[in-house]
């Protein structure tokens, strides 16, 4: 029984997190990304970048990729990644693409 009330106060903050998923209103957020390999080097892969409502997953433990995370990681092709996340309700996205990154990057939210 001393377990169980251990974690009642984790379970609370728990549901109180979310609920708040219901009041949320739009927020700015700034991203960073900094490429070090040298002058001339080349990506590994095209950088996504997703923001949804966290009913969309790139990985799960323990289970294998996905064919469109193999595709961008592979391939490079970001087509069906972008495709997969536009199936989310407000979900938005951009992939970043060598040195065009710095333009490449225009996330509108309402």
């Amino acid at each position: 029984m001393k377990t169980l009330h251990r974690f009642a106060p984790i379970a609370c903050l728990a549901g109180a997190l979310s609920l708040t998923g219901a009041f949320a209103s739009a927020t700015n957020v700034e991203i960073t990304f900094e490429n070090f390999s040298s002058a001339g080097g080349v990506w590994n892969t095209p950088l996504f970048l997703g923001f949804h409502n966290g009913s969309f997953d790139t990985a799960d433990l323990m289970v294998a990729a996905s064919a469109s995370v193999e595709l961008i990681a592979e391939e490079g092709d970001r087509g069906n990644l972008l495709n997969d996340i536009s199936m989310v309700p407000g979900a938005k996205s951009a992939v970043l693409l060598g040195d065009d990154a710095r333009s490449a990057l225009s996330i509108e939210t309402r």
